[in-house]
């Protein structure tokens, strides 16, 4: 088949096909649950990502795989279902050309790469594909063994399509006479397609799986479907996945899609992925890229002559077009920053490509055309490292759970504490925090951002919150909501000791604020990324009871007629003859040490007093 042939089947509507282990296509759902959770009969198992299974289940006769997946994703302890429909690749139409005659380095140079020092070898970049010919001259000597995600017929040949040859040879070709951004980097082909079979959500997730399990520092997935096409559910099986190998150490980079069209797309548009667009060196959207507020950045994409398998070029070399290669040449850039910054944390690695690692390609900052601008390697490696942030990713109940010395309960020995994160809309949209509180704490929860015009979203929930509640529209755990505001704060008494968690959520991407403009004309309702101070703090219930020993102040034979409290010296109560009773309320103590006397006055005596002290930790002890 050759490259125009292939190039025209991959921009056609996408066939019902079949890719094991999946059984038909569009007759069945991936879904992704906590262990131990039951799924329906016919269940299949997939993958398993941080602890988490991935299966595919068989959709019952009468209902569609849309309805059964969002019925199936209210289930307690599912993370995630989507059916498990076919995805293209996001490349249009090429076709095979001679051999370029002196080298090309654009691309390279477009995105200052050959200006950075060459480590002598990167971690590896998955190229989650049609696999990739290691015969191509670029490529020779760093294409490392094969796996494969879908289980079907052996083809013959290492790549039959010759589409993840392209972009792999866009990610890490060697200056021979095509170079890619970062040339000494292995590549490891994971195929989840073939030339007569599409991608599908299960082959994906089981390419993730082989990524993470063969420690890649990036995972380049060059599919892409209109998201509405994809799923009836916004929170999938696959963005559980991605999630997971983010936390896993695993960034996974994806193209923006090739309709030219403000359109979100699948899997671009789920959390944690770097979603990219195709721009040249004017730094100028191609008409055909997509836009939208989900965009990161743009990398060359039109009109590229790349390596491709001989047995489909007989010259070895094709010219493509397409968002697959931008995702490419991003994903190169993962890897090679990431060699020559080994300190950099997964979550500082993923800011730092997604903010820091382009030079502004339209709009001051952001926008929606060009995200936040053209690929710079050079910028990536000058600028200085993002705020770390180690709880990534902590967008649920389960991964608090899971990594209990990652993920500490606060206050469980202090009364207040601060701490600091960020959030961005639909890229990483919450975060939570797990809070120790006792019966009648009271929890005060204020976020904080610089950004006069962020807003967000912040909520109180109970002990009983499940795994994956947060996620959910209409949750039934959550017990107080602040927001959207600039700075939420959010408080709440604690009915019972227990383990309660609070969250911030950055509010939905923006819309266009005319569908019917241009994409320059595009507004953003919320800042792309936003940084956030949280002050946590807990205080006594606003009165406590303590018991007065009055056996050991009163007198046989007279009777009290007046009783005062002290706390450190200072009155707090005092009773007349007919109200001194049996217990006295002292309001608003405070935390800390506290000598409380009692003095009783007597008919003809004087008076007698008695001393106790006391620590008070919200739970006083009381005196006997």
């Amino acid at each position: 088949m050759t490259i125009a042939a292939l190039g025209a089947a991959v921009v056609a509507p996408a066939p019902a096909v079949s890719a094991a282990p999946a059984g038909s296509a569009g007759r069945e759902v991936l879904v992704s649950a906590a262990p131990g959770v039951p799924l329906p009969a016919g269940a299949r198992g997939v993958a398993e990502i941080g602890g988490l299974a991935f299966s595919t289940v068989p959709v019952p006769a009468h209902l569609s795989a849309g309805r059964f997946a969002a019925a199936l994703a209210r289930r307690p302890g599912i993370a995630g279902a989507q059916p498990n429909v076919a995805v293209r690749r996001a490349s249009i139409a090429g076709t095979c050309v001679d051999a370029p005659t002196s080298p090309l380095l654009e691309t390279a140079t477009i995105a200052d790469a050959r200006s950075a020092p060459l480590p002598a070898t990167t971690r590896p970049i998955a190229v989650l594909d049609t696999g990739v010919d290691p015969a191509v001259r670029e490529l020779a000597g760093r294409v490392l063994p094969a796996s494969d995600a879908i289980g079907g017929p052996a083809t013959g040949l290492a790549d039959d399509d010759g589409h993840g040859t392209q972009v792999a040879a866009a990610a890490a070709g060697t200056p021979g006479l095509v170079a890619g951004i970062s040339p000494t980097s292995p590549i490891m082909p994971i195929r989840i397609a073939t030339a007569s079979v599409l991608a599908t959500p299960a082959s994906i997730v089981k390419g993730l799986e082989i990524a993470v399990a063969r420690r890649a520092r990036v995972a380049l997935l060059p599919s892409s479907q209109p998201l509405a096409q994809t799923t009836a559910d916004t929170v999938t099986a696959v963005g559980v996945a991605v999630n997971a190998a983010f936390g896993a150490g695993v960034i996974t980079v994806a193209p923006g899609g090739n309709e030219g069209k403000d359109q979100e797309v699948f899997p671009g548009g789920l959390g944690h992925i770097l979603t990219v667009g195709s721009a040249g060196r004017l730094a100028v959207r191609d008409s055909f890229s997509n836009f939208g507020p989900w965009i990161d950045l743009v990398a060359p994409g039109a009109d590229l002559v790349l390596p491709a398998p001989s047995a489909i070029c007989s010259s070895g070399y094709a010219r493509a077009s397409g968002t697959s290669f931008s995702a490419a040449a991003v994903a190169g850039a993962v890897a090679l920053i990431a060699a020559a910054r080994p300190k950099l944390s997964t979550s500082s690695l993923y800011d730092l490509m997604r903010r820091l690692s382009s030079s502004d390609a339209g709009l001051q900052g952001f926008d929606v055309n060009t995200g936040f601008g053209r690929l710079d390697v050079g910028a990536g490696l000058r600028a200085a490292a993002p705020a770390a942030d180690p709880r990534e990713v902590n967008d649920n109940v389960y991964w608090l759970k899971r990594r209990p010395k990652l993920f500490p309960a606060y206050l469980a020995r202090t009364r207040r504490t601060v701490k600091h994160g960020s959030v961005s809309p639909g890229k990483d949209p919450q975060d939570a925090f797990k809070v120790r509180l006792s019966r009648n704490d009271v929890l005060r929860a204020r976020f904080s951002n610089p950004d006069p015009e962020a807003v967000l979203y912040a909520t109180i929930w109970s002990p009983r919150t499940g795994p994956f509640d947060m996620r959910l529209a209409t949750p039934n755990t959550a017990l107080r909501g602040a927001g959207f505001t600039q700075d939420p704060l959010v408080s709440y008494r604690a009915g019972r000791t227990g383990t309660y968690y609070v969250a911030i959520f950055a509010p939905d991407r923006a819309a266009p604020a005319d569908p019917g403009k241009a994409g320059d004309q595009l507004v953003t309702l919320s800042p792309p990324h936003t940084t956030y101070t949280l002050n946590l703090d807990k205080r006594c219930s606003s009165s406590r009871t303590l018991r007065v020993p009055l056996a050991r102040l009163r007198r046989p034979g007279r009777q009290m007629t007046a009783l005062r409290v002290y706390d450190n010296g200072i009155v707090r109560a005092y009773r007349s003859r007919g109200a001194i009773g049996r217990r006295i309320t002292l309001r608003g103590l405070r935390n800390g040490r506290h000598r409380i006397t009692y003095t009783a006055r007597f008919v003809g005596q004087p008076r007698t007093s008695r001393t106790i002290r006391i620590r008070t930790r919200c739970k006083l002890k009381l005196a006997r």
